[in-house]
């Protein structure tokens, strides 16, 4: 009665296109990864996207000056959300 499985970057890191496609049969809708993963993985993050699977982000506000407004402007396009343990609403 799993309503929605969310693997980890350490499980979908180095997924293949048809096991990309697989898990997304399986029903995987969201993954987890961190930001600093991002950069060094957009064709797998986009084949992600492709079989309509949504990656959420955290390690917000890990590294100086990598903040929520600096991920919504500069990696959004590489991911559906973000999630953090704080947030300035300034």
């Amino acid at each position: 009665k799993i309503l929605s499985a969310m693997p980890s970057q350490s499980v979908v890191g180095n997924l293949s296109i048809s096991e990309i496609k697989k898990i997304a049969a399986d029903g995987v809708r969201n993954v987890a990864i961190s930001r600093r993963f991002i950069n060094k993985n957009k064709s797998l993050l986009k084949e992600l996207r492709k079989n309509n699977i949504k990656i959420f982000a955290y390690h917000i506000n890990y590294d100086e000056g990598i903040d929520e407004d600096y991920v919504t402007k500069y990696e959004m396009d590489a991911i559906f959300g973000i999630y953090a343990d704080e947030w300035t609403f300034e």
